[in-house]
């Protein structure tokens, strides 16, 4: 089953869906995806789709490593011997799936997240690294929600935002989106205007050519949880204190995968409200706590 392809500019399309997908086209058939979506399925449709517009698959080219970008990746490389290029870091969990799920968890992760939400299928990025990029895209950085994402510019003035933001939906639905630095992640939302392209694609969001608002939407809830946390360490508390204390005030329910990414979401949360003086933190009766300055 293929899936739909929408054209955005002359050598630019994108695949809808839970992910957007982006699709760069160079020499009238040379295929370049911008993510893979979630897993071997999502590679299938879309290799599916290129072949029934004639496209050749070149090359993935990963915004960042976590699953839902990267799950087709195994699936497109063992099918068309494509390249996978990613930045530097990204690629290190692209060989390593582990990685994510041990990094959120902070020790080897249960069996509850070692399942394709949280590991991708391996795949072999190339050693070039975004060196790699064909001419016509140009990767720009974006920090905050993982390591080395960046999103990519096209010469059709269209820009693959990755997840440097979320949609009002998403936000209002979960609340806590996964974010690594939060400090990193409002100064992207203020840099997004100033890349000055003509229509911005996130991967978790309708694509817009005026990013302003959805930028003001994502930083007010990032500012709003960031109010929650310090009202939890009005009394020294510890993280998974924190961690209850936002999902009652929302009317969530935890399960272990939203513990691991809400809870290290929570936890870069109390990094940047320490390290700007807002929390102090201390050790009592052999339990980590902080309290709000």
């Amino acid at each position: 089953m293929a899936l739909e392809m929408i054209r955005l500019g002359d050598n630019t399309y994108y695949f809808p869906g839970s992910t957007n997908i982006g699709l760069f086209v160079k020499d009238s058939n040379d295929a370049y995806l911008i993510d893979s979506g979630n897993d071997k399925e999502a590679g299938r449709k879309l290799l599916s789709s290129l072949n029934s517009s004639g496209l050749s698959l070149k090359a993935v080219i990963n915004t960042h490593s976590n699953a839902d970008h990267c799950g087709g990746n195994q699936f497109l490389q063992e099918r068309t011997g494509c390249q996978v290029l990613s930045p530097d870091i990204e690629s290190a969990f692209l060989k390593n799936p582990v990685l994510e799920p041990s990094i959120l968890y902070g020790g080897m992760p249960p069996s509850d997240l070692m399942n394709k939400f949280f590991m991708a299928k391996p795949s072999r990025p190339d050693g070039c690294g975004l060196s790699a990029l064909p001419e016509g895209l140009t990767a720009i950085q974006l920090p905050g929600h993982y390591y080395g994402m960046c999103g990519y510019l096209t010469c059709d003035q269209v820009f693959f935002a990755a997840d440097c933001l979320f949609s009002k939906n998403v936000l209002d639905k979960y609340h806590i989106a996964f974010i690594l630095d939060i400090g990193a992640f409002l100064k992207t939302l203020d840099m997004l205007p100033t890349i000055g392209c003509k229509l911005f694609v996130p991967s978790h969001a309708e694509p817009t050519d005026d990013i302003s608002g959805i930028a003001a939407t994502n930083r007010d809830k990032v500012l709003e949880i960031a109010g929650l946390v310090l009202d939890a360490c009005k009394e020294p508390s510890m993280p998974d204190d924190v961690l209850k204390h936002v999902f009652d005030h929302y009317g969530l329910n935890l399960d272990m995968g939203q513990y691991a990414l809400a809870g290290s979401t929570i936890r870069s949360y109390i990094t940047y409200l320490h390290d700007l003086g807002k929390l102090e933190r201390c050790f009592k009766d052999n339990r980590l706590r902080f309290r709000t300055i």
